[in-house]
């Protein structure tokens, strides 16, 4: 289930069920992603994460 905005955010969400904002830099060029370091999140999340972008990149 796709949401409207960057693609990438878009194929993060659908192929490995992973809702993380994808921002544009303009002035580079580039993307950057904004991840969310809270008490409820686990840290193999954010190796799911890394492994995601990893995989995909």
């Amino acid at each position: 289930m796709s949401l409207e905005g960057d693609p990438y955010h878009n194929f993060l969400l659908d192929e490995y069920g992973i809702q993380v904002p994808v921002f544009p830099w303009r002035h580079h060029g580039k993307r950057y992603i904004r991840i969310s370091a809270q008490l409820y999140n686990h840290v193999d999340e954010y190796k799911f994460l890394a492994w995601a972008l990893r995989d995909s990149l």
